[in-house]
């Protein structure tokens, strides 16, 4: 089932959209320096933070648009869909003050733990890359992470965002959509 707004947008197409943003994001935080001529990189993981939360509230939208009760999923999931008022981010970046990023920077693993990403290196960051038929491709090397505040505590933004973005793509499954 396509579910489309009046203006030909699918849900499907928003979550893409969010893909895309969060790309961005990963490639900002693996460089950990800016992406474009803003020379922030602070400031534009917060563009993108919030890019990402519209995607996420559009697709869910055109969901209820379409008569896809989401009330269950919008509850489910407050910290995104929530009032601003209440911790909802995407309501919160939009209507009541930008959310800028509270760190952007290195932070260590506490005492002899690893951090292990396994998501795929952002086409930005080619060097990150593997080659063809060549295996796991194993890069050890500072992390700059991208912190917001998320109910009165630190949060890496890139995370966050892709845990909702699955959370989002399980239920657009679940709906047929």
């Amino acid at each position: 089932m396509m579910l489309r707004n009046n203006r030909g947008m699918t849900a499907r197409l928003k979550l893409q959209e969010a893909a895309v943003f969060l790309e961005l994001m990963h490639a900002l935080q693996l460089r950990g320096e800016s992406l474009t001529n803003c020379a922030d990189a602070s400031r534009e993981a917060s563009f993108l933070f919030s890019a990402v939360m519209n995607a996420f509230y559009s697709a869910v939208e055109i969901l209820r648009a379409n008569g896809v009760d989401t009330k269950a999923f919008r509850l489910a999931h407050p910290e995104v869909y929530a009032d601003g008022s209440k911790g909802g981010m995407r309501a919160r970046t939009v209507h009541l003050a930008h959310v800028d990023t509270s760190h952007s920077g290195y932070i260590p693993p506490p005492g002899d733990q690893v951090n292990m990403y396994l998501r795929p290196a952002p086409k930005l960051v080619p060097d990150l890359k593997p080659e063809a038929g060549k295996g796991v491709h194993l890069v050890f090397r500072a992390e700059h992470y991208v912190m917001i505040e998320l109910l009165g505590r630190q949060v890496q933004a890139l995370d966050f965002c892709t845990e909702q973005y699955g959370h989002l793509a399980g239920f657009l499954d679940s709906v047929g959509a």
